[in-house]
């Protein structure tokens, strides 16, 4: 009953601790999954910007600078030099970006190109550089059809927090793309600009890398109201968990509650209210237990069982105060004289036996003098008399499980019997 008034607490403070963990699980997982979403929907975001400049691009070529073509005009990268044109697309998609830059404040785009020697060329920028790598090795797989060509990204964190940075490819996805770029590299002044600053020419070719699109996303611009999801999310997942455990501690309680009135009752209905030693219907209990060990145990137990010599005299002449007080004594030498994995039972009146666990003949036969010989020094002080006592002892060695427990009591308390009858204060070993 006592292991199992632990396990109950044990399981509470278990409680505690699996509570705390899985909120802090809990968050993490939260806040990883939100995260996860940020970027996810980040990438979203630069796929949508991407698709909506491919379709700006295709629709202004062909409605406007194919129209243009046809009336004896078109595009122009010198455009404003000459009358009736316009601009190419990739300029076109410039100045788009130009112009989303000043209505768009968080979310960032421009074309880029290695090639390119004004401010769209790569820089030094780390990302930039490290992203058009990640093109080009693609670019070496490029035959002469369309390919399909994988953007590439990754996270950078800076003062203001963390931002998703993403580059996709620009290819050259017809012969008009290449005869004006490869026209625009051929001039005079890209090959000046291009001699000055050491870098050689490029010959473009259709399919392949033209340029790219860079999208810086910040991901801190939402935070704030995420961070206020994820508090209110905690918020409500820490609720949850605590009026659980609460339920799961109030039922726990009342069923530890219910534990201690049952072990008392146990207590109450096993042991002597006198003496607090193991009663009659504990001792049955125990001795059955004892006999069971021997199948599975090969050691012995004793038995020992004895009775007070001239305890009725005393309760005549002193009063029953008296001989409880005695009796209470007595229950204190057998706790002084025996182990704690001895058993200790008053049967009743003035009558008490001992199991002695694990315990042969002899051993039990020297412990059982002692006991008596602690008896025999036991000085009552009551009123002004001094009370002693005597024992008779008898005592038996069992080591065959298949004993009636009956058989055995027996056995030991007609030793003790024999002892009184022999002329008392003596062990009598039972045959």
């Amino acid at each position: 009953m006592d292991k199992s008034l632990a396990n109950k607490k044990n399981l509470i403070y278990s409680l505690v601790i699996v509570f705390i963990i899985m909120g802090v699980i809990t968050y993490q997982l939260v806040k990883d999954l939100q995260e996860k979403t940020m970027i996810s929907n980040a990438l979203l975001v630069a796929e949508i910007i991407i698709g909506q400049r491919k379709v700006i691009r295709n629709v202004y070529n062909r409605e406007v600078v194919s129209k243009l073509k046809s009336d004896g005009y078109g595009g122009q990268v010198n455009f404003r030099d000459h009358p009736g044109f316009v601009p190419v697309p990739a300029l076109f998609l410039r100045f788009l970006s130009q112009e989303s830059d000043l209505i768009i404040k968080n979310i960032k785009y421009k074309s880029v190109s290695k090639w390119n020697m004004g401010p769209y060329s790569l820089g030094d920028d780390p990302f930039l550089i490290w992203g058009w790598q990640q093109l080009e090795i693609q670019n070496q797989n490029v035959r002469d059809e369309p390919y399909d060509w994988q953007p590439v990204w990754r996270i950078e964190y800076t003062d203001k927090g963390p931002v998703v940075r993403y580059l996709d490819a620009v290819p050259a996805s017809s012969a008009s793309c290449v005869s004006c770029h490869q026209r625009h590299e051929d001039s005079d002044e890209i090959q000046r600009l291009r001699i000055d600053t050491g870098v050689s020419p490029h010959n473009f070719r259709q399919h392949h890398l033209l340029g790219a699109l860079n999208i810086d996303i910040p991901l801190y611009e939402n935070r704030h109201l995420t961070d206020e999801h994820l508090r209110e999310f905690i918020l409500w997942v820490a609720v949850i968990m605590v009026c659980s455990f609460l339920t799961i501690f109030w039922f726990s309680t009342h069923s530890l509650r219910q534990l201690k009135d049952l072990l008392v009752l146990t207590q109450q209905s096993h042991h002597d209210q006198l003496t607090d030693l193991m009663n009659r219907r504990g001792f049955e209990r125990s001795l059955q237990q004892h006999i069971r060990l021997l199948d599975t145990d090969e050691k012995t137990f004793s038995l020992c069982v004895f009775d007070l010599d001239g305890f009725k005299q005393i309760n005549d002449n002193y009063g029953h105060q008296a001989g409880d007080a005695l009796l209470r004594e007595i229950a204190n030498v057998m706790h002084q004289t025996f182990r704690e994995n001895d058993v200790l039972i008053r049967l009743g009146g003035d009558e008490f036996c001992i199991i002695l666990a694990g315990c042969d003949i002899n051993n039990a036969n020297m412990i059982c003098h002692k006991l008596l010989d602690n008896i025999h020094a036991i000085a009552l002080e009551w009123n002004d008399a001094v009370l002693t006592i005597g024992a008779s002892i008898g005592v038996y060695e069992c080591c065959d499980s298949k004993q009636d427990a009956d058989e055995i009591f027996e056995k030991a308390d007609s030793a003790s019997y024999l002892a009184k009858k022999q002329g008392k204060n003596q062990v009598v070993i039972a045959s």
